[in-house]
């Protein structure tokens, strides 16, 4: 197959690239100065599918740059969606579970959720106070649903919407901000742990391998996945005290700062349709450091 590969340099996408070696990838990331928008007519008639990856990633990243947010994490995503729906190609692309906290606090009900987000981005966005903060769950927003509308007229897009992917590699220690890069520090340097608010608020982690593995899956998915998010993770919600411990680390609490609302992906689409099951579990993180 050929397979255009956005945001091929990164994390996920320099992983999912080694495991399309036996296809014929075209690789699409800003840090080597290629963009999406780059992308032409020929580029798009040639490939058998997108792996649509390239995005302003993480909450305060798009809060620090929201132009830059806006973007490549829509203009960009339409641009793959316009052109692989003219040229029928297949496009999976990467959501993010962080959509629901965003959801919630503009009042979106996920029951009705392709109204609700109809409705809020047409009439309450350019209002909404402080949407600097919530920039990168509402640009997965907007994307899930420009990818409905492509669908219901023909559009074959695949939204996978991950939970929060862990590793243990140095590019990601380097790279990544998050609560298990921060924890694997301190495990690795004998420091103690910041855990925001009272330490109970759980997370869904999700292992790259396993995150690769969907994508793969997803990418060989021959039917049409009746146009819903695929959620993806291990279906298990682990504390961050339950992460301290893991690790064997000391922590402080911070309980005067919002920690977050608890977050765990229902991976029962992604088992039904794509047979995916995560091999990896959080409690074994220190036999991979």
């Amino acid at each position: 197959m050929n397979i255009i590969v956005t945001g091929s340099s990164g994390l996920i996408g320099s992983h999912i690239v080694k495991i399309l070696s036996e296809h014929e990838v075209k690789k699409v990331d800003i840090k080597e100065n290629t963009s999406i928008m780059d992308l032409k007519k020929d580029d798009f008639k040639s490939a058998d599918s997108i792996i649509h990856l390239g995005a302003i990633s993480g909450i305060k990243n798009c809060s620090d740059n929201v132009e830059d947010a806006i973007l490549y994490n829509i203009i960009s995503t339409n641009h793959i969606f316009y052109n692989a729906f003219k040229y029928n190609v297949k496009v999976i692309a990467a959501s993010s579970m962080a959509i629901k906290s965003a959801a919630s606090l503009v009042g979106i009900n996920f029951k009705n959720w392709k109204h609700d987000i109809a409705d809020f981005f047409v009439r309450k966005f350019s209002s909404l106070p402080d949407v600097n903060k919530l920039i990168y769950g509402l640009t997965k927003l907007s994307n899930e649903y420009n990818a409905f509308k492509y669908n219901i007229n023909g559009a074959k897009i695949i939204i996978l919407r991950l939970s929060n992917v862990w590793d243990t590699s140095s590019y990601y220690l380097e790279n990544k901000n998050t609560v298990i890069s921060n924890a694997i520090k301190c495990y690795l340097n004998k420091k103690v742990m910041t855990i925001n608010g009272d330490g109970h608020q759980e997370r869904d982690f999700i292992h790259l391998y396993d995150v690769c593995n969907a994508f793969y899956a997803a990418l060989h998915y021959k039917h049409n996945v009746n146009n819903i998010p695929i959620e993806i993770g291990t279906g298990k919600g682990t504390s961050i005290l339950e992460l301290a411990s893991i690790l064997g680390i000391d922590y402080k609490l911070r309980p005067d700062v919002d920690p977050g609302a608890t977050s765990i992906a229902n991976i029962e689409a992604a088992k039904n349709l794509f047979g995916f099951k995560p091999s990896i579990e959080i409690k074994n993180i220190k036999d991979l450091i």
